[in-house]
């Protein structure tokens, strides 16, 4: 990995993806390493994005270049190290995208330079503008290793076993199952930096006044605190079942940002969710870094559920022919099978279909309802077509009703698309659509079921 030397640090890195794109900082969180972008990176360089990747001070390869210069690492500071880096590069203006610890270096940056800095990520960790109240006794609890670290015996158990406490995190923040040994294994070997401790130590002492900040880096801590919001561009990424902060620990984080935002809620998630799922964020960076900022809109996001979703089988054929995976299913009195595909993730070949005896599948009613497409949302009239189908039942009076949402990839709701769609069962036409209107089916909401 290619180091670069500044005023203080050697700093680890990597510079990869189009040499002439636009540059984006990626900074990882603890406890975590540089790899944590790995899995993002492919899609962020086909869209055409240039990635810097530290190694924050305390882990891996970085170090500090003066051995007694103090183990600092409130987030201010990092801030400093990562503008030091991009200077090294001879990089003036980027983007960002922060998890973790990352998520508040990046916030830093935003407030120290925003000149440099065009639009802002944020992963899993809210921002501290204004400065951090005392959390309530719930989300205390949720932090209990932030008052461990700031007694002496919590502090030398860190000492005597890093991994070990490292470990207990990767558990406890994100569902079970969600990682293997070998990678941990492979991530905790940042840890072994010989300044690990001392740094982890500080960065979490200091946030809660049982520490002073860096003496460098106080300019910084004071400009966040007196700092009520952001105008850049920017969004919020939050796990639905991180298990450190939870969306009730996200609540305040729209009211930070006055310009440009979305808040976006990823399904099944915890607190890693460029680990968890690196397609859905990959996803929501490219559409903040190359998109219109004006199309940023609040998302729920369950394309990691949607991957998990087993194939519907009937009889001894499986439907798994179908790209898209299947979220609805109903049959009817007299044994009639349905399935219904959404566009969350990917085009849907089909959005509601029935299930013929020899198990495959025909658009029902018929194509013309089924032939909404993603590529050519500007040309078909989305009231008249199935755009995103979330729920089908049968009413038990010879009618199949079908819900439409109408926000495909569970993005913007498409006006005119969210409706009701009524099909009589005995002629398998549609004999009554009934539209939703954005005033009931608001941006940011998602109709779910009949």
């Amino acid at each position: 990995m290619p180091i670069i030397t500044t005023d203080t640090l050697a700093i680890a890195y990597t510079d990869t993806g189009p040499r002439d794109g636009q540059p984006v900082l990626l900074i990882h969180g603890w406890p975590d390493d540089a790899s944590t972008w790995d899995s993002v990176l492919p899609a962020l360089h086909a869209a055409g994005l240039r990635t810097i990747v530290p190694t924050l001070r305390g882990f891996g390869e970085t170090r500090f270049v003066d051995a007694d210069s103090p183990r600092t690492g409130n987030s201010a500071v990092l801030a400093m190290d990562m503008i030091a880096l991009m200077d090294a590069l001879d990089i003036d203006r980027f983007m960002i995208a922060g998890h973790d610890w990352g998520s508040n270096t990046a916030e830093a940056l935003a407030v120290g330079w925003p000149d440099r800095v065009e639009r802002l990520a944020m992963l899993a960790t809210p921002p501290r503008l204004g400065g951090m109240p005392t959390p309530p006794f719930a989300q205390a609890q949720r932090q209990w290793y932030h008052w461990f670290m700031a007694t002496a015996r919590g502090a030398q158990a860190v000492r005597d076993d890093r991994t070990g406490f490292a470990h207990i995190h990767w558990e406890n923040w994100a569902p079970p199952g969600w990682f293997d040994e070998a990678t941990f294994q492979r991530v905790a070997r940042a840890f072994d930096n010989p300044d690990w401790v001392d740094v982890t130590l500080h960065s979490y002492r200091a946030r809660w006044d049982e520490a002073d900040p860096d003496p460098r880096s106080q300019w910084l801590e004071d400009k966040v605190k007196a700092t009520a919001t952001l105008s850049l561009p920017a969004i919020y990424i939050q796990g639905a079942v991180d298990g450190v902060n939870p969306p009730s620990a996200s609540k305040a984080v729209p009211g930070k940002f006055a310009g440009p935002f979305a808040f976006i809620e990823l399904a099944g998630v915890g607190h890693f969710p460029q680990r968890e799922n690196p397609n859905a964020v990959a996803r929501h960076l490219i559409q903040l870094f190359t998109g219109n900022p004006a199309d940023l809109s609040d998302t729920i996001d369950r394309s990691l559920l949607m991957s998990k979703t087993k194939p519907f089988l009937a009889g001894a054929a499986a439907i798994a022919v179908i790209a898209a995976a299947a979220i609805g299913v109903a049959v009817t009195a007299d044994g009639r099978r349905f399935v219904n595909f959404p566009r969350w993730t990917d085009d849907a070949p089909i959005s509601v279909a029935e299930v013929m005896k020899d198990g495959s599948l025909k658009a029902y009613p018929d194509a013309k309802w089924n032939s909404w497409r993603n590529a050519r949302a500007s040309e078909l009239p989305v009231g008249d077509y199935f755009v995103c189908v979330q729920s089908i039942v049968p009413d038990g009076h010879g009618n199949l009703w079908v819900l439409d949402p109408g926000a495909p990839g569970n993005e913007k709701i498409l006006e005119g698309a969210p409706k009701l769609v009524k099909i009589d069962l005995a002629t398998n036409r549609v004999t009554k659509v009934i539209k939703v209107p954005l005033d009931v089916a608001l941006q940011g909401t998602y109709l779910n079921d009949i």
